[in-house]
């Protein structure tokens, strides 16, 4: 990952601001499995600063309220699985 900036904060330290070395487009996105997700965009993990992917599903999961956030490393979102049909993405943009 790159550093764009360097700003110094209001306390005397610096801060670096980060600019993601991918963007993964807001949009639905279907996992290898068939459900629907829907990507809201990219956050940065607070410790490590690894790349996440925010998204949330379009279907019911029991006992987790609807509308709830989920992230995921950017990493494991982009690589691909083995299947009985071979190697396939992860996810996979539906009408990109």
């Amino acid at each position: 990952m790159q550093f764009n900036y360097l700003l110094r904060s209001s306390f005397g330290s610096y801060v670096c601001i980060m600019q993601p070395s991918f963007t993964i487009p807001a949009g639905r996105y279907r996992h290898y499995k068939g459900r629907e997700y829907e990507v809201l965009g990219m956050a940065l993990h607070s410790e490590t600063l690894e790349e996440m992917v925010v998204y949330k599903p379009l279907y019911e999961i029991p006992d987790i309220a609807p509308g709830t956030l989920w992230v995921r490393p950017a990493a494991m979102f982009l690589e691909t699985v083995i299947t009985e049909q071979g190697e396939v993405p992860r996810f996979t943009a539906v009408n990109p």
